[in-house]
């Protein structure tokens, strides 16, 4: 099995200020949000040297990074990286991938979401009860969009992880979970975009996009997948950062109608 570690980039001032940021590339990290960036940073060193002796899963090497293009997730991984390299435990260099940036809100990025509300109280209605119906200047569909380049996305990054060094592949699931993997890939997005992959990894519809808390990432947020390669779902998947969850198994999780880890 495969490890892919996805994150959101730490707070921005447009967060704090309730701004809608979309692809607009004006908003940096706040002081929270780079200290975020840093607990991050420990904690993906720590897994990958065992510093940490009470977690529950094995060391994962860190063999491939991708990034969004946009500022705030660079220098997230900036902070990210610094923190891995002082632990002794330096990232590779991130691949910088377009089609990572955040979901696109047209004439809403840059205002305040309650002067959204207020401009267009139509389509923020829309957006907050049925977001993938959600359509801005005419036929543009921003969460369509962003969950097509989502599935895009994945189909990139697994065909990328499958041409690295592998390491030994286990004999069977079972039998190796939290003991050999072929190394983990480390992605750092947004949270529009990271919650479709999300959902995407775990089998679930557009229709549930900004549905639920538990598919949500908040600044900072880290979610590992386990996944085979071949497979076109994950195995299980948890939440490791700022808490870290018990593994959830995919398909004992449907099969109980309970598919979700709790925040």
């Amino acid at each position: 099995p495969r490890r892919f570690l996805l994150a959101r980039h730490g707070e921005t001032n447009f967060n704090k200020e309730h701004r809608v940021q979309g692809t607009l590339d004006e908003s940096v990290l706040t002081y929270d949000g780079i200290a975020q960036a840093s607990k991050l940073g420990v904690k993906l060193a720590r897994l990958q040297s065992e510093v940490n002796l009470t977690t529950t899963c094995a060391a994962r090497t860190i063999i491939r990074c991708w990034c969004s293009p946009l500022h705030r997730c660079r220098q997230t991984f900036a902070a990210v990286s610094g923190c891995c390299a002082a632990y002794q435990c330096p990232l590779p260099q991130p691949k910088v991938h377009w089609d990572l940036r955040e979901i696109h809100f047209c004439q809403w990025q840059g205002k305040l979401r309650r002067q959204v509300a207020l401009e267009d109280e139509h389509n923020w209605n829309v957006f907050k009860s049925a977001p993938h119906k959600l359509t801005l200047k005419g036929e543009f569909a921003p969460v369509v969009e962003c969950w097509e380049r989502g599935l895009k996305n994945w189909e990139i990054i697994r065909a990328d992880a499958t041409n690295l060094e592998p390491k030994n592949s286990p004999e069977s699931v079972e039998a190796s979970l939290d003991t050999n993997f072929d190394g983990a890939v480390f992605i750092m997005c947004h949270g529009g975009i990271g919650q479709a992959m999300l959902l995407q990894a775990l089998g679930l519809d557009i229709e549930m996009y900004g549905k639920s808390r538990r598919y949500a990432l908040d600044n900072c947020d880290c979610i590992e997948f386990e996944w085979m390669d071949g497979e076109n779902l994950c195995n299980r998947w948890r939440r490791i950062h700022p808490t870290e969850t018990p593994w959830v198994s995919r398909t004992t999780k449907i099969l109980s109608g309970e598919l979700s880890c709790s925040r």
